[in-house]
C-alpha cells in the first residue's frame, strides 16, 4: 500500500532512475485518480531531463523550472497554502490540467515559455 511521509495513502509515486536502472510509476488502484498515472510519468520525463547526458534536454528542463519559478502563476497558486509546491510539481499539475482541459476542449491552449526568457 502506498502512503505519505505523513500515513496518509496516496494515489501513485514516482520512482526516479538511477545510473542506468528503470524508472517505476507505482499506482494504488484504490486511491488513484485517473490521471494518477500520467501525472507520476510526468515526473519521471522531468527528472531523464534534468539528468539527461545531452546538454538540449538540461537545458530545457532549466528553462522549464527557472521560468516556472519567475512565473506569477506560481506565486498566485502558493497564495494562502499551507503546503507550497514547487515549480517542477506545479508544472506537473499544469501539464496534467492541460491534458484533462484538452480532452474536452480541444481548442485550449497552455501557455509555457520554453525559450528561458522571461
Amino acid at each position: 500500500n502506498l502512503v505519505s511521509d505523513a500515513g496518509k495513502p496516496i494515489g501513485g509515486v514516482a520512482f526516479l532512475r538511477d545510473g542506468l536502472k528503470s524508472a517505476v510509476a507505482k499506482i494504488n488502484p484504490d486511491v488513484a485518480g485517473a490521471d494518477t498515472p500520467g501525472h507520476e510519468m510526468i515526473h519521471l520525463f522531468l527528472d531523464d531531463l534534468s539528468k539527461s547526458p545531452k546538454d538540449s534536454d538540461k537545458r530545457l528542463w532549466k528553462n522549464l523550472i527557472d521560468s516556472t519559478n519567475k512565473s506569477e502563476a506560481l506565486a498566485k497558486y502558493n497564495e494562502g497554502r499551507e503546503t507550497k509546491v514547487d515549480a517542477e510539481e506545479f508544472l506537473v499539475e499544469q501539464l496534467e490540467a492541460y491534458v484533462r482541459d484538452r480532452e474536452q476542449d480541444p481548442g485550449y491552449s497552455l501557455d509555457i515559455n520554453l525559450s528561458g526568457a522571461g
